[in-house]
């Protein structure tokens, strides 16, 4: 990432190649500088682009929205709002959902519940996708919030977006968690019909855990039956666990 930025202020001092430098090739290093969770140098040198009259772009912004998601500093982000409000730019999708990351990654949920609101009002033209959703999800699964788990879930099917596994394997944690084995059954059962697709390993995972985590080994042994039958090739921990599970129960014949 210093190499390029090196560049960057190689090419500035060149009369011939200053023009050449723009807010797209600065949004790279900022980029860079965020994954490289170096968010002083980020701050500096997006100061610097501003400091040399090069206008920042939507995908600026979002690169500096990025990296304060990445580095648990969204107190920062109303601050690059306002900084997109008086250039008259606004926000789009990916500014929404990467901040919905950002507040999900740090437990804040009301934030990020706030924003999906925002998000709806301010782009009626751009719904949330499944990432989106499945974002939220996993916030949900993380702070333990399985009411607003399956209101998400609800609106991501009013909203014609397909769940996908991956949804299917957060909401069987989420009702796992709360002691909801039989929901989660019927979550997957239900989504599965209706949009036609199969469960993968990951959900079937998340079932047998769940299943054990509720202290009912002989049911997770029957879904890990079922996975055998689909063909589906569990992790050889989730499958250890099981054993151990039915051992300790005494069902070793099943085991």
């Amino acid at each position: 990432v210093d190499g390029g930025y090196e560049l960057i202020t190689t090419l500035l001092e060149d009369p011939q190649c200053r023009d050449q430098v723009n807010a797209v090739i600065f949004g790279s290093v900022l980029k860079g500088y965020g994954r490289a969770h170096c968010m002083e140098r980020a701050w500096s040198v997006f100061q610097e682009m501003l400091s040399r009259g090069i206008e920042p772009s939507v995908v600026t912004y979002n690169a500096m929205v990025d990296a304060c998601a990445r580095n648990g500093q969204m107190e920062k982000v109303p601050e690059l709002l306002k900084g997109m409000k008086a250039r008259k730019l606004e926000p789009n999708l990916i500014t929404y959902s990467t901040m919905i990351k950002g507040f999900c990654q740090r437990g804040d949920m009301p934030a990020a519940f706030n924003v999906l609101e925002d998000l709806k009002k301010d782009l009626p033209d751009s719904k949330p996708d499944e990432v989106v959703f499945n974002t939220l999800l996993d916030g949900c699964a993380q702070s333990r919030l399985a009411a607003e788990g399956e209101w998400l879930l609800r609106e991501m099917q009013a909203q014609d977006i397909q769940p996908s596994n991956y949804t299917l394997t957060v909401m069987v944690k989420l009702m796992g968690q709360s002691g909801r084995v039989d929901r989660a059954f019927e979550i997957v059962e239900s989504i599965t019909q209706k949009y036609r697709f199969r469960m993968n390993l990951h959900v079937c995972g998340a079932l047998i855990q769940a299943c054990l985590s509720a202290r009912d080994p002989l049911r997770a042994a029957t879904v890990c039956e079922r996975s055998i039958r689909e063909r589906l090739q569990l992790e050889p921990r989730t499958c250890q666990h099981l054993i151990r599970c039915l051992l300790n129960a005494a069902h070793t014949v099943r085991a």
